[in-house]
């Protein structure tokens, strides 16, 4: 979850829709769903923000054997002003890691797996 604007925003975990939800703080009830079209939520870990986007980590990878790891980056002024966008998708992977159809998954046991992002000027970075 992040705090924006005197808002809460979040997402649900892996294989959830690809929204984000303006919570209420008080009520704890959703009050905005934001779509995000251009994206699927395989595994999305965490949310950051910057001054001027908000960044999603697709970043799970539990057993170590996923290839498509990205991030989604948005506009905050398009979030704060519709109910659907579209992101800017950030890819990367692992040079050490093992190929899918001859590596061995390992969950849970694997150094390719991250769970957090952090913003840091202007840029995100993924924490695993």
């Amino acid at each position: 979850m992040v705090y924006i604007g005197n808002k809460l925003i979040t997402h649900t975990d892996s294989g959830g829709t690809a929204e984000l939800y303006e919570i209420n703080t008080v009520t704890g009830t959703v009050e905005r769903t934001v779509t995000i079209t251009n994206a699927t939520n395989v595994d999305w870990e965490d949310i950051t923000y910057d001054d001027t986007y908000i960044n999603i980590g697709d970043i799970g990878n539990n057993s170590g054997v996923r290839k498509d790891l990205k991030t989604y980056r948005i506009l905050r002024s398009n979030f704060e002003t519709s109910t659907s966008v579209i992101a800017e998708v950030i890819t990367y992977g692992y040079n050490d890691q093992p190929r899918i159809d001859t590596g061995n998954p390992q969950p849970n046991n694997n150094n390719f797996d991250a769970e957090a992002l952090i913003a840091y000027n202007k840029f995100s970075r993924r924490i695993g």
